[in-house]
């Protein structure tokens, strides 16, 4: 099989397992998200002291959702389910980065399967959409790094740009997405010294 399959097989055995699996609502913190993604449908949102109105990411996606399939737990939880399946394409892109194919392919197969992602990919928790959205963020940056070295500056500004608006975006998606930077500081004090 060529690579394209390969990777197709893969996500169809992640769908696969996600579906058995399903887990959907089982705490209180998804009917926070839930609820305020009502909210939105409804123009009646607003910002609460409280941790889970700041993750404006988990909300509007929820809400978008929702607003295109109709308010169900299904439609609610499908942005995690997508950005969960994102998730093992980009996972192979990183092993293919930092290693080579073999290994991200290796990664992208053991993320399909991996029990706490098949767990949390169907419940509307900021959890998976963070991790990836971090990911994206470390890749974009590689990129970045290898378009500097190579002297191509124009390439290397957007994949920093495109960088930080993913990190960015996890960060609306949940706070912790902010340890990020000392991933770039490590980063930065070991290479740029």
């Amino acid at each position: 099989l060529d690579l394209k399959w390969k990777l197709i097989s893969i996500l169809l055995l992640a769908l696969v397992f996600r579906i058995i699996f399903f887990s959907g609502t089982a705490s209180s913190d998804e009917l926070e998200y839930y609820r305020y993604a009502k909210e939105v449908h409804d123009g009646t949102f607003s910002i609460e002291l409280n941790h889970f109105s700041f993750r404006l990411g988990t909300i509007y996606s929820a809400a978008a959702l929702t607003w295109l399939f109709g308010f169900n737990e299904l439609s609610a939880n499908g942005f995690v389910l997508l950005v969960s399946l994102a998730g093992i394409v980009l996972i192979y892109f990183l092993g293919k980065e930092f290693f080579n194919e073999r290994v991200g392919l290796l990664a992208s197969f053991l993320l399909a399967i991996f029990p706490l992602d098949v767990f949390y990919s169907t419940r509307l928790l900021p959890d998976i959409p963070a991790a990836f959205f971090m990911a994206v963020t470390v890749l974009f940056f590689m990129y970045a790094e290898k378009h500097r070295f190579k002297k191509e500056a124009a390439a290397s500004n957007l994949w920093y740009t495109l960088s930080g608006i993913a990190c960015g975006i996890a960060y609306l998606m949940k706070e912790v997405s902010l340890l990020l930077a000392l991933f770039f500081a490590a980063y930065v004090l070991y290479k740029r010294t």
